[in-house]
């Protein structure tokens, strides 16, 4: 089964959303799903395979969250290409 994984706080940030997001994704994969994470860009990071990160705005609001932007055309085209079965967000 293909799972879309949609998440405004993912690694590096430290935290219960970021963690629950990877360890889930860590056992769906054990059991033979593929897995694609949609989530904000920061910096350091890339777009991987696995991981596909848009652009956004860190700290938003004085918190430690990213608030997403538009979402450029590419990423629709990568889901597309995907195909899920199941999203979740």
């Amino acid at each position: 089964m293909n799972i879309l994984m949609l998440t405004n706080t993912f690694t590096p940030h430290v935290g219960g959303v970021a963690r629950s997001v990877a360890e889930t994704t860590r056992q769906l994969e054990k059991l033979g799903h593929k897995v694609l994470i949609v989530c904000p860009s920061f910096e350091g990071t890339e777009s991987t395979r696995k991981v596909l990160r848009v652009p956004a705005i860190e700290h938003f609001r004085d918190t430690s969250f990213s608030f997403p932007l538009p979402i450029p055309s590419g990423v629709h085209r990568a889901i597309d290409e995907f195909r899920p079965d199941v999203v979740h967000s």
